[in-house]
């Protein structure tokens, strides 16, 4: 496997990871238990995660020169809108 494949793959990894944590943060903030300072937070935490999925998914789509891209608005949760690339190959 080349650098590039193994660096996808990796990345590929990775924003399952971030999606797993962004789920999970939403989970947290539906749920009773929170009070409204960690619902912030949470929020917060969120909000981040989305940015670094945006970001790492955009990274990848433009690693991938031979698929056509397009860019469209999604939700997650309570955390609106991300932009999501759909590639076709």
């Amino acid at each position: 496997m080349n650098r590039q494949s193994s660096e996808t793959v990796a990345a590929r990894r990775q924003l399952q990871k971030i999606e797993a944590e962004i789920r999970n943060c939403t989970r947290a903030i539906a749920s009773d238990g929170l009070t409204s300072f960690l619902r912030t937070r949470m929020g917060s935490e969120a909000a981040e995660l989305e940015t670094q999925h945006r970001d790492l998914t955009e990274k990848l789509a433009a690693s991938e020169p031979d698929h056509s891209c397009s860019i469209v608005t999604s939700c997650q949760g309570f955390f609106c809108p991300s932009r999501v690339n759909l590639c076709i190959t």
